[in-house]
């Protein structure tokens, strides 16, 4: 039903066969109309989304999983599903409402997960030069930090209605979308593998399907209270080696307490999978 690709090593191409995603009439037209208004909810939808033939939804995402240059311990962090301006400009989080540097850059800093200087080279550059410098692994983290999506499908990130990974569910309907999902973590669990090796490493959940998609069975599932605790720990199932982590999502992260839980997260992957902890600075 859908088949993923990597292009220049960042940009995710996925390719839906519509035929086989609404075999009946009634559904491939109900999903149509569907489409008219989920793409009008952000006009840089246009740009990822296209229709190379009547039967094809071709949709462009990425990820960014950086090369292995040193012994820095490899970490992935894991978000619900891209904005469309940033897939458009190609970097992850290119900038909040208005242009402004996006939250999470500052947050992740804050934790400790950069250290000033990184960010002050991201903000330094254009989407180009953030690009180039999330693919490099060259910075100067305790972790080789990679970013990848639970959800290939970007959505608009400012109608609540066609919004994040429940907006894509509205679009998709919930029986196209969980094959969509599983046919994803398949493949997406081959590229991480590959990231992580035979290392030791951390998987942060920034989303709670993410998250309950990749925890172990028998564990405990997501809830915001949880995660705002700093309480959901546990083995990732694409490698027993992996520590997985739920954090409360993005949009928290101007909050006290979501800073506060990412502190805590940081010191705990360092104590558990050692790292380069020297030099980190954290903003004040």
């Amino acid at each position: 039903m859908i088949d993923f690709t990597v292009r220049d090593f960042h940009c995710v191409e996925s390719q839906l066969k519509l035929d086989e995603a609404y075999a009946s009439i009634a559904s491939r037209n109900a999903f149509e109309t569907r489409l008219e208004g989920f793409l009008s909810s952000d006009r840089s939808l246009y740009s990822v989304f296209e229709r190379p033939a009547e039967n094809i939804l071709r949709v462009r995402g990425h990820l960014f999983l950086p090369p292995r240059l040193d012994n820095r311990t490899p970490l992935v962090c894991v978000f619900g599903n891209a904005a469309p301006h940033s897939v458009v400009r190609g970097v992850r989080f290119a900038s909040e409402r208005g242009g402004k540097l996006h939250r999470f850059w500052p947050a992740l800093a804050r934790a400790g997960f950069l250290t000033q200087k990184d960010l002050d080279m991201f903000c330094s550059y254009d989407h180009v030069g953030q690009r180039a410098l999330l693919l490099s692994g060259r910075l100067s983290s305790v972790f080789r930090i990679g970013f990848v999506d639970y959800c290939p499908f970007p959505s608009s990130a400012s109608d609540p209605r066609w919004s994040g990974v429940a907006g894509v569910r509205r679009l998709l309907g919930i029986g196209v979308l969980r094959a969509v999902l599983s046919a994803h973590e398949t493949w997406l669990n081959l590229l991480v593998r590959e990231f992580f090796g035979a290392e030791q490493g951390g998987v942060i959940a920034f989303q709670s399907g993410a998250y309950d998609s990749l925890r172990i069975s028998g564990s405990r599932s997501f809830s915001m209270a949880a995660a705002k605790r700093g309480e959901l720990i546990t083995e990732c199932k694409w490698h027993r080696n992996l520590l997985l982590v739920g954090v409360p999502t993005t949009r928290l992260l101007n909050s006290r307490a979501s800073r506060s839980t990412l502190v805590q997260v940081r010191r705990y992957l360092v104590e558990r999978l050692g790292g380069i902890s020297a030099g980190v600075t954290r903003l004040d």
